[in-house]
């Protein structure tokens, strides 16, 4: 397996998500790669730092204007994907929020982004 293949692994090893066949395989090119297994040791890294990270949930107003906005893209065809790969960068949802803006939608700091 090539390095490349084996970082793609690597979050899901972490989350243990991966079969058996593909754990043993991860094991046994970890303990030949340092390269790979210092990428694993910075994925644990990034998990002990967001897992110290204040979680925050959208109440069901915020909720329904993502995806009204989500499905209004949708139907203009500013956006061809689905829901779930996008994400939503907080100034795209102030903008809603907010009102009008003086800023152009290009200069806006936050989109959605496909």
């Amino acid at each position: 397996m090539s390095c490349y293949q084996m970082k793609m692994l690597l979050p899901a090893f972490e989350n243990n998500e991966l079969t058996e066949a593909e754990k043993e395989a991860v094991i046994l090119h970890l303990a030949s790669c340092s390269r790979c297994l210092a990428a694993l040791e910075a994925i644990r890294e990034l998990h002990n730092r967001l897992s110290i990270l204040p979680t925050t949930s959208l109440d069901s107003e915020m909720t329904n204007n993502i995806i009204a906005k989500i499905k209004r893209m949708k139907k203009m065809g500013e956006m061809e994907t689905t829901h779930e790969e996008i994400v939503i960068m907080p100034a795209d949802l102030m903008d809603e929020r907010e009102g009008e803006s003086d800023m152009t939608n290009e200069e806006k700091p936050g989109k959605l982004i496909p």
